[in-house]
């Protein structure tokens, strides 16, 4: 069975007519461009994924553009600016347009940091680099980590994000950098810039960059988050607050004692869970699966409650492997019985494979596991 086109796929984003578009802004700037070429060197980027189509533009760059680099990347500079240029003239380039040329500057800029840096830095401000300065890490990390270290200082939002997105471990889609999650010191001192940074859009990116360090270094984070609380100003606690409980969400469904402790859920709850039921006992791909239980208090106390639940999914080898999902956080009061239900959706999606055999469905408070049932899946 054939796959449909999705006709709104990032992909084509970057098809024939933005090389066409390319080749007219870069000739623009410069006659030493062979517009033809590189125009030629495309006629198949239809048939490519994302990311091949971005390497095949920033290869045909460093066919078609001059073959000395400072010099190449003087052209792709003023191509980005600003066209000063008669209206008919006008080649502006926006968004996805720019990802080649970031792929072009960190594929053929490595041996020259300085003007590589300058130049991705201001790429990022129109698309972003945060994936193009990683090899520059790996290179040259001391050197990196001291110039994204500085851009925390910047006016300009984007550059300030560049500084903790561009130094995350494990930034998704991009090179992970494997000496920062073993020693994650030069990234805590640029988080330790832009915590109280009054954009969000900065915050967030300081919240994934810690959750990244917490799988590598839990206590770390934990520790580092608690001191934060501890010495921030009244008027930042909330910003703190929020970075705290993006930061720890991993930590939280793996039921870090620390992690839960910290945002006041560390005791193990006295509760009983019953009646965990299921809609059916066997399902389908697409079918939804209901579930519901109860929770009865068995404490004089009201509770703080972290309520997970987590499937067992039957992997190729025969084995389960856990996936821990969200379900809600609640006060439990003295006494109480409440009860609980959730739908969780079967169906097909990129980032699982599903294989018939029996699965369980476990329910996790406060960290720890409580009820645990099978249910059968056909594929």
């Amino acid at each position: 069975m054939t796959t449909k086109e999705n006709p709104n796929a990032f992909k084509h984003q970057l098809n024939h007519d933005v090389v066409k578009k390319m080749a007219k802004a870069i000739t623009l700037q410069t006659k030493k461009f062979d517009s033809d070429k590189f125009i030629g060197l495309h006629k198949d980027i239809h048939t490519l994924e994302l990311k091949a189509r971005v390497r095949l533009i920033s290869d045909s760059l460093a066919q078609c553009l001059p073959a000395n680099y400072p010099e190449a990347l003087k052209i792709i500079l003023a191509t980005c600016q600003k066209p000063k240029l008669k209206p008919k003239l006008k080649v502006k380039l926006a968004g996805f347009e720019f990802w080649p040329f970031t792929e072009f500057i960190q594929t053929y800029g490595l041996d020259h940091f300085k003007i590589s840096m300058d130049a991705l830095s201001k790429l990022t401000v129109l698309f972003t680099a945060e994936f193009a300065v990683r090899p520059f890490f790996v290179k040259y990390e001391k050197a990196s980590y001291s110039y994204l270290l500085k851009q925390t200082e910047s006016k300009n939002v984007h550059l300030r994000r560049w500084a903790s997105e561009g130094s995350r471990p494990l930034l998704p889609w991009g090179l992970k950098l494997q000496n920062a999650a073993k020693n994650p010191k030069g990234g805590l001192q640029i988080l330790d810039k832009l915590k109280y940074d009054q954009e969000l859009y900065v915050r967030k990116s300081v919240a994934n960059h810690l959750n990244d360090i917490s799988k590598s270094h839990p206590d770390l984070v934990v520790a580092t988050l608690n001191r934060w609380l501890k010495t921030c100003p009244k008027q930042h606690k909330e910003s703190i607050l929020w970075i705290q409980r993006q930061a720890l969400r991993t930590l939280i469904k793996k039921g870090h004692t620390s992690a839960l402790k910290s945002i006041g859920y560390g005791e193990t709850p006295k509760v009983q869970i019953q009646n965990l039921i299921l809609n059916q006992s066997t399902f389908k791909i697409g079918e939804i699966l209901h579930f519901k239980f109860n929770v009865q208090s068995k404490s004089l106390q009201t509770q703080n409650l972290v309520i997970d639940y987590s499937v067992h999914f039957k992997k190729s080898n025969g084995k389960n492997s856990e996936k821990v999902f969200k379900l809600k956080k609640m006060s439990l009061k003295p006494k109480e019985n409440i009860s609980i239900e959730k739908k969780h959706s079967l169906k097909k999606i990129t980032t699982r494979i599903y294989y018939s055999g029996v699965h369980f469905i476990e329910i996790q408070i406060n960290g720890k596991k409580w009820i645990k049932k099978s249910w059968s899946l056909l594929v």
